[in-house]
């Protein structure tokens, strides 16, 4: 799958971040890079939806990485089966790993929900 946009949001960060990124948008030109002052991971979510062009947002934080090089495929295909106009959300386990403990999802097992609201009441009350 190769349709598909990088938004990087370097959110004030005090290392090499930026030097990376842009040694990274050299070689791929679907690398968009937007630096600001530190705000926090939700004001960067704001930033990087706003400038996101696709018909789709997939979130992955710095701290988190992707095990396969196929999700983008995976979730294209998952979305392509449902009439797009039904889905607001989908989501899918991951791996955990803090402190050394790690919890692995290894199959791709995504939940199909029909709002964002049917997602936050099962993920944050359930």
């Amino acid at each position: 799958y190769c349709d598909f946009e990088v938004v990087c949001v370097n959110d004030g960060s005090t290392d090499r971040s930026l030097d990376v990124l842009e040694s990274y948008q050299e070689k791929y030109k679907n690398l968009i890079i937007h630096t600001q002052k530190n705000a926090g991971p939700s004001s960067a979510r704001n930033v990087g939806i706003s400038l996101a062009t696709g018909d789709y947002i997939l979130f992955c934080d710095s701290d988190d990485w992707f095990e396969r090089t196929t999700i983008l495929s995976e979730l294209a295909n998952y979305i392509k089966s449902y009439n797009t106009e039904e889905i607001d959300v989908v989501y899918f386990p991951g791996n955990t790993n803090w402190d050394g403990n790690t919890d692995l999802s290894p199959d791709f097992e995504p939940r199909r929900f029909d709002t964002g609201k049917e997602l936050m009441n099962e993920y944050c009350l359930g």
